[in-house]
């Protein structure tokens, strides 16, 4: 129930029940970041979407972090999933 592209910045999703798990590594080098990430269909907060439990402290080779996400989404009709991030 989905398609998506290499170099796609979404996914297409028709309707259904999705797992979704997402996992975004990132470096930095502001000191003392705290990075996340929210999943949005069709432009639309999905409901539980963020994970904001990344840190890098950019110090000490500390600049580096991975940010996690694992949840249920349900889908009606045909939508675009897309996972943004921040810092």
């Amino acid at each position: 129930g989905f398609t998506h592209s290499d170099g796609g910045h979404e996914i297409s999703l028709s309707s259904g029940t999705y797992l979704i798990p997402a996992n975004v590594p990132m470096p930095s080098t502001v000191a003392r970041a705290a990075p996340g990430i929210l999943l949005t269909l069709s432009g639309s907060e999905v409901p539980g979407g963020r994970a904001e439990q990344g840190y890098m402290r950019n110090a000490d080779n500390h600049n580096q972090a991975s940010v996690h996400f694992s949840g249920v989404i349900e889908v009606s009709g045909s939508q675009k999933l897309q996972v943004g991030m921040w810092q």
